[in-house]
């Protein structure tokens, strides 16, 4: 019992020097590509947010003939959104081949933000697949129970970062994540319960920061509340993929040692 509290404990240590260094190391490149991607998320969220203002503000001025032109156009824009989002969610995933250069061999061997991103389209049929694949492996574990989704996500979270900086295929990716989920429970247990944290932090604060700013400045308050809630989702995903990055290479410097 001691011996397992024991390599648990040197796991998650592991684990967070990792991400330490990690982050030191993302001023710079990383960063600069990951700032890319985000204005390109923005450019896509925009019209969503302009429509939104429209709408309310048609809504308080009582102006009900032009609420449903305006659902029509959120309905245009929330799927320019959902594609925007997916687009850029798989080149964002694409870091992490990115995350393993800069934390193996430094700033200089990552290169620059644009060398990074071209990295990050390596692939980006097989990126996209795994997200897919993990998105939809939760969404069903959440259906069974409670439970289910956390159990699905400790054993497919590792499954993006093989395809990435692995260069697996979809199927060997998943089989090396439920390995390594079972070789380092600790560590990618707690990886799950920082990750649904961080999610359940920044759900709040957006609900909080939404429903604060929309009874205090009604139709401006929805051009006040999307962009911060824009900045702290992307502040949460940048987290989110360095925490990633990091688990994956203290788990390929652990399989290295056995």
């Amino acid at each position: 019992m001691a011996d397992a509290a024991a390599r648990a404990g040197e796991e998650v240590r592991e684990l967070v020097e990792t991400f330490r260094t990690l982050v030191q190391r993302s001023t710079g490149g990383l960063l600069g590509a990951f700032a890319v991607l985000t204005v390109t998320r923005l450019v896509f969220q925009t019209p969503g947010w302009v429509v939104a203002y429209l709408s309310q503000d048609a809504f308080d001025a009582g102006a009900v003939g032009d609420l449903e032109a305006y659902a029509t156009a959120g309905v245009c824009t929330g799927t320019l959104q959902l594609v925007g989002e997916v687009a850029v969610a798989a080149l964002t995933i694409g870091l992490l081949r990115s995350v393993r250069v800069l934390s193996v061999a430094g700033r200089r061997a990552a290169g620059g933000a644009f060398t990074i991103l071209w990295r990050a389209s390596r692939g980006y049929l097989a990126t996209l697949a795994v997200c897919v694949i993990v998105s939809v492996g939760t969404a069903v574990g959440a259906l069974f129970c409670c439970v289910g989704a956390p159990v699905a996500l400790f054993f497919l979270l590792l499954a993006p970062y093989f395809v990435t900086a692995r260069d697996l295929d979809l199927r060997s990716a998943v089989e090396r994540s439920v390995e390594s989920a079972r070789a380092r429970p600790a560590a990618v247990a707690v990886s799950v319960g920082a990750l649904l944290a961080v999610a359940a932090v920044t759900f709040g604060l957006s609900a909080a920061i939404q429903s604060l700013m929309g009874s205090a400045l009604s139709a401006a308050g929805v051009l006040v509340a999307y962009p911060l809630v824009f900045l702290l989702s992307s502040a949460a995903l940048f987290f989110s993929l360095a925490w990633i990055g990091a688990l994956g290479v203290s788990t390929d410097r652990a399989a290295g040692r056995q």
